[in-house]
């Protein structure tokens, strides 16, 4: 296994992590890996030199941004019974 490429599933089990967290350390330039078009690949004796050399903190996955919060139009029941179906005159829009 030293010295030979291994893909992401082998280095997780190595390090305690996750398949996700090793792709994420990789696109962030944390541990060496060689790209062969979609195909990434990795050496257990490199990554384990880099982590040696850093001496890294204790690796954290990446949490996703939470997504923006969703635009909603009032509802006829949010509305007041006056409000449904006024007519804005200067806007010539039906609220």
């Amino acid at each position: 296994m030293i010295g030979e490429l291994v893909c992401a599933r082998e280095v997780a089990e190595v390090l305690g992590v996750s398949r996700r967290v090793v792709y994420d350390l990789a696109k962030r330039g944390q541990i060496p890996c060689y790209r062969f078009g979609a195909c990434v690949r990795f050496r257990i004796d490199e990554i384990l030199e880099a982590g040696r050399q850093e001496k890294a903190a204790p690796v954290e996955p990446v949490k996703p941004a939470p997504p923006p919060p969703r635009r909603t139009r009032p509802t006829a029941v949010e509305l007041e019974p006056e409000e449904i179906g006024a007519v804005d005159w200067s806007a010539g829009l039906v609220l």
